[in-house]
């Protein structure tokens, strides 16, 4: 889907900014974003779409309201991050994203948005398939 839109990242974006003929953006050309953009368009967030799908699917087994819960980090040893909800979980994980400078804001939602339906298909799906039988 990437490679349909062919968006363009942050980092190609905010330093070329007079070029997008909107007059209220401003041109950074030293902007450098803070993780590394993947090889691929922007639009929209791969992780935030499997990220929206795995949040989908797990409500849906343990609902949507508080559960609490904590992880760790693979790559900061000793970091753990403490979440009240699967949700807050899965906001947190699009704006790692953006404030890594690789999506922007409208790429998080569009692909947690697309995540979720597909999540909502494939349940749809094994519900149908489980009745069938």
């Amino acid at each position: 889907m990437q490679y349909h839109y062919r968006f363009w990242r942050p980092i190609q974006a905010i330093p070329r900014a007079a070029e997008d003929t909107n007059a209220a953006t401003e041109a950074d050309p030293a902007w450098q974003a803070l993780l590394e953009a993947p090889p691929h368009p922007e639009y929209p967030s791969g992780h935030s779409t499997f990220t929206g799908a795995g949040c989908a699917v797990l409500e849906h087994f343990l609902g949507k309201g508080e559960t609490p819960f904590e992880i760790g980090s693979d790559s900061l040893a000793g970091a753990t991050r403490r979440y009240r909800s699967v949700r807050q979980c899965a906001d947190e994980i699009g704006r790692s994203r953006i404030y890594g400078g690789i999506h922007f804001q409208f790429s998080n939602a569009q692909g947690k948005a697309l995540g979720e339906r597909v999540a909502v298909e494939a349940l749809e799906a094994i519900v149908l398939q489980r009745s069938a039988h």
